[in-house]
């Protein structure tokens, strides 16, 4: 692609009509997403929702949780005690929220990595999303529980860039602890030798015997 052509579509990214329309576009497709998965699923996120109701009166021996850490269970149990609509919702906000946040946060890295305009960064960082469109909306109907993992990360890698370890640290725990797959990125940190950022997740771990 040359350099003309990138400008060329660039500017027609940045054409008021274009963003009205997709503006309408994106809210059509959230109070859609928001309808089917609050109102009319019940996939994973009632499996969560009946651990966090158990974990009050059952403890840390939640049959099924087994796998989780307690920061999890945690998190269930917080869900366990609002109304299973109004959980519903509030992860699913909080899971817009958070996809939101990680595009601006993605954006930015991506400007500064590769010294492009923020314009076409911001145009690289849509892209993606796009074309990820329908496993968003296919998360979107568990109320958005991976994109919530997908922000924790997000944000341990852009306070990690910032030379705040600690912060970082105790965001990749928060991750470890949301789900355990994110411990694939600690073994990366340690073979950076990043001992600082993993030595504040591994203190930030709510970790428990759950057997």
């Amino acid at each position: 692609m040359t350099t003309h052509q990138l400008e060329t579509i660039i500017r027609w990214y940045n054409n008021p009509s274009f963003k009205r329309s997709m503006g309408v576009l994106i809210v059509l497709f959230f109070v859609y997403a928001a309808t089917i998965g609050i109102f009319f699923r019940r996939n994973d996120f009632f499996v969560h929702f009946d651990w966090g109701q158990r974990f009050w009166t059952e403890g840390t021996r939640v049959t099924g949780a087994d796998r989780y850490l307690l920061g999890r269970l945690l998190f269930d149990g917080l869900l366990g005690l609002m109304n299973y609509y109004v959980a519903r919702a509030v992860v699913f906000l909080a899971a817009v929220a958070a996809l939101w946040r990680s595009m601006v946060m993605w954006r930015t890295i991506a400007s500064e990595a590769w010294s492009i305009p923020a314009p076409a960064a911001s145009l690289f960082t849509t892209i993606p999303v796009v074309i990820l469109g329908p496993y968003i909306l296919r998360d979107l109907d568990d109320c958005g529980l991976q994109i919530l993992l997908l922000f924790f990360l997000t944000k341990a890698i852009w306070l990690l860039r910032s030379s705040n370890q600690l912060a970082s640290g105790v965001w990749f725990g928060i991750a470890v602890s949301y789900k355990t797959v994110p411990i694939i990125c600690l073994c990366l940190l340690i073979w950076k030798r990043e001992w600082k950022t993993v030595a504040w997740a591994a203190c930030s771990l709510w970790s428990d015997p759950l057997d």
